[in-house]
């Protein structure tokens, strides 16, 4: 289920020439294309608050919570070809067709989420197609849409796991119970990414990717550029695996060899984090890559030792960190030489923490864990499974 958060919002309405110049900068595949024209649609959906109704005044309407089932939308080609939101360019605040033609197009709203009764498009009646004409001259449109709770309000959502109590009847799940079958991911979650929230084994983000951390402590205030040789395996170093700006992370902490390896993961964006004391750190060098690439991955640097980086369908990517200690005898774990990985090391951008010891934080709630995951991971190393744990205030 498509699902729009907060902070990202569809720019709808911007010039037609900057769609073009942007190439329609949703994420995903080349979509289908119904022509060889120039020509693009794009839409966003908007939840509207309890109460609002279509006729209503829908300036309170927001992007941040709209909920979408898969292929929610159609569009209709003059030619008569029905386009799904799988022909789409999708991206975090909504999704639009490129490559149209000159003529007029049918929007259809096919399926509502199980939260909502109602839609409608702007400037159009509720629960109606929007029409849709490009021109030679203006081959670029937007649109919005928005989503409506019954008239009596939102449902009664017990355990605000995201779904009804009437929904959660249908399902069989339990109105009482987030976790019906106390597998780490919600029932809403559950719902939103098509597993089963009564299956245990079946749980989101049961991919076929992974990321495989090396760990590895230099000398004290190491200063020098030769980490392959000079820095050893280390033992006993917390890692944790989420997804940006979530609700649920998973854990792993390396073993003998200085490994710890996240398997069963979807593609798209994660935080690797560790939890090692700022004040005891001179430093963290970070670098990730595919094995027989050429170049290492990019990655963002969240603080001294959290990463954000891009994780592809069906690969196994590898991020070592090269931990300085700024004192002997920190961290104190066990060091037991291995053999290193090859690459070349990134430079940090970050300062250590200067206060008492405490991991370094990005969050008002002081969780060491920069942002967590938020639809589940089947987590796997040192020969057992780790499982999900929800993140406390």
């Amino acid at each position: 289920m498509f699902q729009f958060r907060s902070g990202f919002r569809l720019f709808t309405f911007l010039l037609p020439a900057l769609a073009l110049a942007l190439g329609m900068a949703f994420g995903g595949a080349s979509p289908a294309r119904a022509g060889e024209g120039t020509g693009s649609i794009t839409m966003s959906v908007e939840e509207c608050p309890a109460g609002v109704r279509p006729g209503d005044d829908l300036s309170g309407c927001n992007v941040t919570y709209a909920q979408l089932p898969p292929n929610a939308f159609t569009l209709l080609t003059p030619g008569g070809e029905t386009l799904t939101m799988d022909d789409a360019t999708t991206g975090d605040g909504g999704f639009g067709w490129q490559g149209l033609e000159v003529g007029t197009y049918t929007l259809t709203q096919v399926a509502l989420a199980a939260k909502y009764d109602a839609y409608q498009f702007a400037g159009f009646a509720a629960n109606t197609p929007a029409t849709i004409t490009l021109t030679a001259e203006a081959p670029d449109a937007g649109i919005t849409g928005y989503n409506f709770f019954p008239a009596a309000g939102e449902p009664v959502d017990t355990d605000g796991d995201g779904l009804s109590d009437g929904l959660e009847e249908d399902l069989g799940t339990d109105p009482n119970d987030t976790d019906s079958d106390d597998d780490g991911a919600t029932d809403g979650a559950e719902y939103d990414a098509g597993t089963d929230p009564l299956d245990a084994n079946d749980v989101p983000g049961q991919g076929e990717s992974s990321i495989i951390v090396y760990a590895a402590t230099c000398p004290v205030a190491y200063a020098g550029n030769n980490f392959f040789n000079d820095c050893d395996a280390t033992a006993g170093i917390d890692f944790a695996l989420g997804v940006p700006a979530s609700e649920f992370f998973a854990s792993q902490t390396t073993d003998a060899n200085g490994n710890a390896v996240f398997a069963g993961l979807d593609g798209g964006l994660y935080v690797l984090a560790t939890d090692l004391p700022g004040d005891a750190l001179e430093d963290i060098e970070v670098f990730c890559e595919v094995p027989g690439a050429t170049e290492p991955r990019p990655i963002e640097r969240n603080s001294l030792t959290s990463v954000t980086v891009e994780l592809l369908g069906q690969e196994e990517l590898s991020c070592t960190f090269y931990v300085i200690p700024a004192d002997a005898g920190q961290p104190d774990v066990t060091k037991t030489p291995t053999a290193k990985p090859s690459g070349t090391a990134v430079p940090v951008v970050g300062l250590p923490n200067t206060g008492a010891g405490a991991a370094t934080e990005n969050s008002a709630t002081g969780a060491w864990l920069v942002v967590i995951l938020a639809a589940g991971v089947a987590v796997a190393g040192a020969g057992a499974t780790a499982s999900l744990a929800r993140r406390r205030a």
